[in-house]
C-alpha cells in the first residue's frame, strides 16, 4: 500500500469514527429528550389527578418513570394533610316558622333533633313537631339554611333516592343564606340537603308534612274502608294466617275452589285434615293421594311439596 492510500485510509477511520460518535451523542441526546418529556407528562398527569381529588396511593406504583414516583409520594402526602385539615361543610336549618309559604294550611316539620311547633298564640315553641293552625292546603314551603364552609348546595326533593331529576342546587343569596321553594307533593315529605366543597360534604335529612287536601282525605278513607272490608272478609283472615298466599289464592280459598297448582295447605283451609293420604312410589319419587270421603271431587294427587296435579 502507498502512502498516499495509507494516508487516505487513516482518514477514512477517522472520518467514519467521527460520524459515528456524532450518531451516538444525537440518539443520547434525543434518548434523554425523550425520558425527560416522559417524566414531565406523568408529573403532569399526578398533578392533574390530585387536583381533581382522583389521585390514590395505589396509584404511584403505575407510574414507569422514578422522579414521577418520587414527586407523587411527596405530593400525596402533602395532598392527604390538606385534605383532612380541610373544614367539613356545616348545615344550619334556619327556624321553621320562618320558611313557610301556605295558603289556609297545617303543616309541621322536623330536621335531627330540632323540632318546633306554633302554638294558638303565634309563638315558637321547642317541643313535639312543627306545627301550623289548620287553615287549608299548603301546597310549597320556602327551606332556608346556611351552609358554612361550603361551595355549593344541593336538595334532594326525594331524600335518598339518588337519581339526577330530584337533586336540584338551591339558590344563593347575598347574605350567605341559602334557599329552595319545595312544592308540597305529599302529605309526607322527605328531602336531603347537601352540603361540599372541593373535598368534603355533609347532609341532612328533613321531614316536612302537611294536613290531606279533600281529595286526599277521601282516596284514604276509601283505601281503609276498603282494606277494613277485606281484612274482616273470610279471604282476608285467610291471608292474615297464611301471608305467602296471594289474595286471589286467599279468595279462591274461600269460595271452596279447586284447581291444579293449588297446595295440599289450601285443602286443609276448606275441607280440614284429609281421611286418608296414600303415598305411592314408581321410581320416579313419591306421589301422594289424598281423599276427603265427604266431598267431590273427593281425592287431589301430588308430590312432597304438596301441590296438586290432578284430582277426580
Amino acid at each position: 500500500m502507498t502512502k498516499d492510500e495509507k494516508t487516505m485510509t487513516k482518514w477514512g477511520v477517522i472520518i467514519t469514527f467521527a460520524l459515528i460518535l456524532i450518531f451516538s451523542v444525537t440518539i443520547y441526546r434525543s434518548g434523554i429528550k425523550q425520558a425527560e418529556e416522559e417524566i414531565k407528562k406523568e408529573i403532569e398527569s399526578v398533578q392533574e389527578a390530585l387536583d381533581a381529588g382522583t389521585f390514590e396511593k395505589k396509584d404511584i406504583n403505575s407510574l414507569r418513570t422514578d422522579e414521577a414516583k418520587e414527586f407523587a409520594e411527596s405530593a400525596f402526602k402533602e395532598w392527604k394533610k390538606i385534605v383532612e385539615e380541610y373544614p367539613v361543610p356545616e348545615i344550619e336549618l334556619i327556624n321553621p316558622h320562618k320558611m313557610l309559604l301556605f295558603d289556609d294550611s297545617e303543616s309541621w316539620i322536623s330536621a335531627g333533633d330540632d323540632k318546633y311547633y306554633k302554638s294558638d298564640t303565634g309563638e315558637l315553641m321547642e317541643e313535639g313537631d312543627f306545627i301550623v293552625d289548620p287553615l287549608g292546603n299548603v301546597t310549597e314551603i320556602l327551606i332556608r339554611f346556611k351552609a358554612m364552609d361550603a361551595e355549593q348546595a344541593f336538595v334532594n326533593e326525594r331524600g335518598s333516592w339518588d337519581r339526577e331529576e330530584y337533586i336540584k342546587e338551591a339558590f344563593l343569596d347575598d347574605d350567605g343564606i341559602y334557599s329552595y321553594l319545595l312544592p308540597l307533593e305529599d302529605v309526607e315529605n322527605e328531602i336531603k340537603i347537601t352540603a361540599i366543597n372541593k373535598f368534603k360534604e355533609d347532609s341532612i335529612d328533613v321531614f316536612i308534612y302537611r294536613n290531606e287536601n279533600v281529595e286526599e282525605r277521601q282516596s284514604r278513607l276509601a283505601i281503609e274502608a276498603k282494606q277494613s272490608k277485606w281484612n274482616n272478609s273470610k279471604a282476608g283472615k285467610l291471608c292474615a294466617k297464611y301471608p305467602s298466599w296471594s289474595n286471589s289464592d286467599c279468595k279462591n280459598v274461600a269460595d271452596n275452589k279447586y284447581w291444579i297448582g293449588m297446595s295440599l295447605d289450601m285443602l286443609k283451609a276448606q275441607r280440614g285434615t284429609p281421611n286418608s293420604a296414600n303415598p305411592s312410589d314408581y321410581g320416579y319419587g313419591t306421589s301422594w293421594q289424598w281423599c276427603w270421603w265427604d266431598y267431590t271431587p273427593s281425592c287431589f294427587y301430588g308430590d312432597d311439596a304438596g301441590i296438586i296435579d290432578s284430582y277426580n
